[in-house]
């Protein structure tokens, strides 16, 4: 679960071009389209607060998917993370890097592996 006194190291951004998360418009009230069609909600605001907390809000995208597609168009280097309602199961675990579980509804925040092809 989420530890409020954990603290992580900032880590050197200057030579990223640009940090896509992906995520999906189909679980309100953590992800949605709102009435003008702009992506919403807790997974949403946290993805900006991140970017924003790093320095980075001009480098990074928000990009929906539908739910079912996120985890190949993160192996297949569509983006970096997945920020998503996404089960942390053993296979998961072994594949992706599980930062931490925000909820136990919400799911963990899901960057693509250090190293791994990002086309």
């Amino acid at each position: 679960m989420f530890d409020a006194k954990e603290r992580l190291a900032r880590p050197d951004l200057s030579t990223i071009v640009r940090v896509r998360i992906l995520t999906s418009v189909d679980f309100p009230p953590f992800n949605f389209a709102d009435q003008t069609g702009r992506l919403a909600g807790f997974n949403v605001d946290l993805a900006r607060e991140i970017c924003a907390e790093l320095k980075i809000e001009a480098k990074c995208q928000i990009q929906a998917l539908p739910f079912g597609e996120l985890e190949k168009a993160l192996e297949g280097g569509a983006g970096e993370a997945v920020m998503a309602g996404i089960a942390a199961t053993p296979e998961r675990r072994s594949a992706v890097h599980l930062l931490t579980t925000l909820s136990r509804r919400a799911g963990p925040f899901c960057p693509q592996p250090q190293g791994q092809d990002r086309r």
